[in-house]
Protein backbone atom coordinates (compact mmCIF):
# COMPACT_ATOMS: atom_id res chain seq x y z
CA UNK A 1 0.00 0.00 0.00
CA UNK A 2 2.99 2.26 0.93
CA UNK A 3 6.38 1.82 0.67
CA UNK A 4 9.05 4.58 2.34
CA UNK A 5 12.55 4.31 1.07
CA UNK A 6 15.73 6.12 2.06
CA UNK A 7 13.68 9.04 4.43
CA UNK A 8 15.03 11.68 6.03
CA UNK A 9 13.88 15.09 6.99
CA UNK A 10 15.79 18.23 8.04
CA UNK A 11 15.16 21.17 9.73
CA UNK A 12 17.99 23.03 8.98
CA UNK A 13 21.02 21.29 10.15
CA UNK A 14 18.54 19.45 12.37
CA UNK A 15 17.57 15.88 11.02
CA UNK A 16 13.99 15.21 12.43
CA UNK A 17 13.57 12.39 11.08
CA UNK A 18 15.15 9.00 9.35
CA UNK A 19 13.13 6.20 8.22
CA UNK A 20 15.70 3.49 5.56
CA UNK A 21 12.72 1.33 4.82
CA UNK A 22 9.05 0.79 6.03
CA UNK A 23 6.75 -0.97 3.62
CA UNK A 24 2.61 -1.35 4.48
CA UNK A 25 0.34 -4.02 2.99
CA UNK A 26 -2.73 -2.33 2.23
CA UNK A 27 -5.73 -3.07 4.73
CA UNK A 28 -3.15 -2.96 7.74
CA UNK A 29 -3.17 -1.46 11.08
CA UNK A 30 -0.03 0.41 12.30
CA UNK A 31 1.25 1.97 15.60
CA UNK A 32 3.80 4.13 14.85
CA UNK A 33 5.61 4.54 18.24
CA UNK A 34 8.67 7.12 19.51
CA UNK A 35 9.44 9.12 21.96
CA UNK A 36 8.28 12.59 22.18
CA UNK A 37 10.34 14.56 19.65
CA UNK A 38 11.17 11.42 17.89
CA UNK A 39 9.66 12.75 14.11
CA UNK A 40 6.53 10.76 14.44
CA UNK A 41 4.56 14.25 13.71
CA UNK A 42 6.84 14.43 10.58
CA UNK A 43 6.87 10.83 9.11
CA UNK A 44 3.07 11.39 8.99
CA UNK A 45 2.94 14.50 7.38
CA UNK A 46 5.25 12.79 4.73
CA UNK A 47 3.29 10.13 4.59
CA UNK A 48 -0.28 12.19 4.09
CA UNK A 49 1.59 14.29 1.46
CA UNK A 50 1.17 17.47 3.52
CA UNK A 51 5.54 17.43 4.03
CA UNK A 52 7.91 16.73 1.14
CA UNK A 53 10.56 14.80 2.59
CA UNK A 54 14.75 16.36 2.30
CA UNK A 55 15.30 13.05 0.69
CA UNK A 56 13.75 9.43 -0.46
CA UNK A 57 11.01 8.09 -1.76
CA UNK A 58 7.23 7.70 -0.43
CA UNK A 59 5.04 5.54 -3.06
CA UNK A 60 1.43 4.84 -1.77
CA UNK A 61 -0.55 3.06 -3.75
CA UNK A 62 1.72 3.11 -6.80
CA UNK A 63 2.15 6.76 -6.88
CA UNK A 64 5.43 8.33 -5.67
CA UNK A 65 4.15 11.66 -3.86
CA UNK A 66 7.76 13.09 -4.02
CA UNK A 67 7.07 13.48 -8.34
CA UNK A 68 3.48 15.02 -7.60
CA UNK A 69 3.42 19.27 -8.42
CA UNK A 70 1.57 20.35 -5.41
CA UNK A 71 -1.57 20.88 -7.21
CA UNK A 72 -1.81 17.35 -8.20
CA UNK A 73 -1.20 16.74 -4.40
CA UNK A 74 -4.05 18.11 -3.00
CA UNK A 75 -6.38 16.83 -5.01
CA UNK A 76 -4.70 13.43 -4.44
CA UNK A 77 -4.72 13.72 -0.64
CA UNK A 78 -8.79 14.83 -0.61
CA UNK A 79 -9.22 11.72 -2.23
CA UNK A 80 -7.04 9.33 -0.52
CA UNK A 81 -6.15 10.40 3.01
CA UNK A 82 -7.65 10.61 6.61
CA UNK A 83 -6.04 12.74 8.92
CA UNK A 84 -6.55 13.46 12.77
CA UNK A 85 -3.69 16.43 13.21
CA UNK A 86 -2.24 16.49 16.73
CA UNK A 87 -3.06 20.11 16.61
CA UNK A 88 -7.00 20.01 16.32
CA UNK A 89 -7.86 22.45 13.23
CA UNK A 90 -11.96 23.03 12.33
CA UNK A 91 -13.31 26.56 10.66
CA UNK A 92 -14.23 28.57 13.18
CA UNK A 93 -17.17 30.09 11.51
CA UNK A 94 -18.63 26.94 10.67
CA UNK A 95 -20.96 24.33 12.97
CA UNK A 96 -19.85 20.92 13.34
CA UNK A 97 -21.51 19.53 10.59
CA UNK A 98 -20.55 21.92 8.32
CA UNK A 99 -17.09 21.09 9.10
CA UNK A 100 -17.35 17.76 8.48
CA UNK A 101 -19.36 18.18 4.89
CA UNK A 102 -16.67 20.77 3.82
CA UNK A 103 -14.29 17.75 3.82
CA UNK A 104 -16.67 16.16 1.24
CA UNK A 105 -17.09 19.40 -0.55
CA UNK A 106 -12.90 19.96 -0.82
CA UNK A 107 -12.82 16.15 -1.54
CA UNK A 108 -15.51 16.33 -4.55
CA UNK A 109 -17.64 14.11 -2.91
CA UNK A 110 -21.40 15.00 -2.39
CA UNK A 111 -22.75 16.18 0.66
CA UNK A 112 -23.91 13.58 2.94
CA UNK A 113 -25.26 14.96 5.98
CA UNK A 114 -27.02 11.83 7.20
CA UNK A 115 -23.74 9.91 6.89
CA UNK A 116 -22.16 12.88 8.90
CA UNK A 117 -24.36 13.20 11.31
CA UNK A 118 -24.26 9.34 12.04
CA UNK A 119 -20.55 9.66 12.16
CA UNK A 120 -21.34 12.03 15.09
CA UNK A 121 -23.45 9.64 16.34
CA UNK A 122 -20.87 7.13 16.86
CA UNK A 123 -18.47 8.84 18.95
CA UNK A 124 -20.95 10.24 21.40
CA UNK A 125 -20.59 13.91 20.13
CA UNK A 126 -24.14 14.01 18.32
CA UNK A 127 -25.38 16.76 21.08
CA UNK A 128 -22.37 19.30 19.64
CA UNK A 129 -23.82 18.92 15.78
CA UNK A 130 -24.92 22.09 15.65
CA UNK A 131 -22.17 24.13 17.61
CA UNK A 132 -19.74 26.01 16.52
CA UNK A 133 -16.00 24.37 17.50
CA UNK A 134 -15.68 27.26 20.18
CA UNK A 135 -18.17 25.58 22.03
CA UNK A 136 -16.94 22.48 21.96
CA UNK A 137 -14.41 21.21 24.92
CA UNK A 138 -11.05 20.01 23.76
CA UNK A 139 -12.31 16.11 23.72
CA UNK A 140 -15.59 16.86 21.60
CA UNK A 141 -13.41 18.85 19.16
CA UNK A 142 -11.27 16.05 19.04
CA UNK A 143 -13.77 13.59 18.22
CA UNK A 144 -14.84 16.20 16.06
CA UNK A 145 -11.75 16.32 14.05
CA UNK A 146 -11.55 12.30 13.89
CA UNK A 147 -15.42 12.15 12.10
CA UNK A 148 -14.35 14.75 9.62
CA UNK A 149 -11.18 12.59 8.71
CA UNK A 150 -12.97 9.61 7.89
CA UNK A 151 -16.10 11.05 6.32
CA UNK A 152 -14.64 10.32 2.62
CA UNK A 153 -13.69 6.71 3.08
CA UNK A 154 -10.08 7.29 2.65
CA UNK A 155 -7.93 4.62 1.73
CA UNK A 156 -5.09 5.68 3.89
CA UNK A 157 -6.33 6.88 7.25
CA UNK A 158 -3.53 8.59 9.79
CA UNK A 159 -3.83 9.65 13.37
CA UNK A 160 -1.32 12.02 15.48
CA UNK A 161 -1.92 11.53 19.46
CA UNK A 162 -5.65 11.14 18.45
CA UNK A 163 -6.89 9.91 22.30
CA UNK A 164 -4.24 11.99 24.41
CA UNK A 165 -7.22 14.43 26.03
CA UNK A 166 -9.75 11.68 26.09
CA UNK A 167 -10.64 9.46 28.52
CA UNK A 168 -10.69 5.72 28.93
CA UNK A 169 -14.52 4.99 27.18
CA UNK A 170 -13.66 7.84 24.89
CA UNK A 171 -10.50 6.50 23.71
CA UNK A 172 -11.61 3.20 23.33
CA UNK A 173 -14.24 4.34 20.83
CA UNK A 174 -11.97 6.45 18.68
CA UNK A 175 -9.83 4.18 17.94
CA UNK A 176 -12.85 1.00 17.68
CA UNK A 177 -13.97 3.75 14.67
CA UNK A 178 -10.97 4.44 12.96
CA UNK A 179 -10.85 0.65 13.20
CA UNK A 180 -13.68 -0.13 11.72
CA UNK A 181 -13.82 2.75 8.90
CA UNK A 182 -10.44 1.20 8.19
CA UNK A 183 -12.16 -2.35 7.78
CA UNK A 184 -14.96 -1.71 6.09
CA UNK A 185 -12.98 0.27 2.99
CA UNK A 186 -9.58 -2.00 3.10
CA UNK A 187 -7.83 0.93 4.16
CA UNK A 188 -4.41 1.06 5.81
CA UNK A 189 -4.50 2.73 9.41
CA UNK A 190 -1.38 4.01 10.99
CA UNK A 191 -1.86 5.68 14.75
CA UNK A 192 1.23 7.96 15.83
CA UNK A 193 0.91 7.70 19.41
CA UNK A 194 2.77 6.99 22.85
CA UNK A 195 -0.80 6.47 25.01
CA UNK A 196 -0.54 2.95 26.34
CA UNK A 197 -3.84 2.39 26.71
CA UNK A 198 -4.03 1.58 22.80
CA UNK A 199 -0.83 -0.28 22.58
CA UNK A 200 -2.77 -3.59 23.17
CA UNK A 201 -5.22 -2.39 19.99
CA UNK A 202 -2.49 -2.88 17.68
CA UNK A 203 -0.39 -5.91 16.41
CA UNK A 204 1.62 -4.05 13.89
CA UNK A 205 4.19 -1.44 15.47
CA UNK A 206 7.17 0.66 14.07
CA UNK A 207 9.77 2.64 16.12
CA UNK A 208 11.41 5.74 15.50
Amino acid sequence: MFALTGIEHHYGALAAVRVPEWRVARGERWLLTGASGSGKSTLLNILAGLLRPSAGSVVVEGQDLTRLPDSALDGWRGRKVGYVPQRLHLIASLDVVDNLLLAQFFAGVAADRPAALALLHSLGVSGVASRTPDKLSQGQAQRVVVARAVINRPVLLLADEPTAALDDASANATIALLSDQAAAVGATLVVASHDGRIASSFERRFGL
